[in-house]
C-alpha cells in the first residue's frame, strides 16, 4: 500500500501499524484517572522507532505518548470490569497537548454499545512532536466494581511518515 502525499512528485510511504496496552490502576476509576501505556509480551506490538513514537512520563509513569512527525490515527478500546452496569459508567478521551481531542469512548449502556472506542487523528509537522494522554474524563459510580480490565483493552496505532 502506498500513499500520494505530494502532487508534484510521487512519494511512496509504507504505513506502520502497532498495538499497545492501555491500563489504569485506579479502583474504582475516577474522573481524574489517567491511563498508562506499555508493550507487554503477547499483548502489544510497537514497530516504531524512538523518533516516531515514545512512551514518556508526564504526571504518572508511562502516561504519555510522544508522537513524531507524520500522520497518526489512534483508536483505543478500554474494557471495564463493571458489576453494576445500570448505575456505573465512564467515558474516556485522548488529550492532545493539554486539551481533549478526538471522539469520546464510553462504557455506558445508554451510549452506542458496552465498549465504545475513542479515536484521535493527528498530523505532526516535520521537526515537531505532540504529546498524547488517555484520560478517564467522566465517571458515574454508585456501587460495586468499575475498573479497567487489561485483558479487554487495546490501543491501535496507524502511522504514515511525512
Amino acid at each position: 500500500m502506498s500513499y500520494l502525499l505530494n502532487t508534484a512528485s510521487t512519494v511512496l510511504r509504507t504505513p506502520k501499524y502497532g498495538q499497545l496496552l492501555a491500563s489504569c490502576s485506579d479502583t474504582p476509576v475516577t474522573s481524574s484517572s489517567i491511563c498508562t501505556f506499555s508493550t507487554p509480551a503477547n499483548q502489544g506490538y510497537n514497530p516504531y522507532t524512538g523518533s516516531e513514537l515514545t512512551i514518556a512520563t508526564t504526571s504518572t509513569a508511562n502516561d504519555t505518548l510522544t508522537l513524531g512527525a507524520g500522520y497518526w490515527l489512534l483508536q483505543c478500546f478500554l474494557g471495564f470490569e463493571n458489576n453494576n452496569g445500570t448505575s456505573n459508567h465512564a467515558t474516556y478521551e485522548f488529550e492532545l497537548s493539554g486539551s481533549t481531542a478526538g471522539t469520546q469512548g464510553a462504557t455506558d449502556i445508554s451510549q452506542k454499545s458496552s465498549l465504545d472506542d475513542c479515536c484521535l487523528r493527528v498530523y505532526v509537522p516535520t521537526g515537531s512532536t505532540k504529546d498524547v494522554r488517555l484520560l478517564i474524563n467522566s465517571v458515574v459510580f454508585a456501587s460495586g466494581t468499575l475498573q479497567v480490565d487489561d485483558d479487554y483493552t487495546s490501543l491501535l496505532i496507524d502511522y504514515v511518515s511525512i
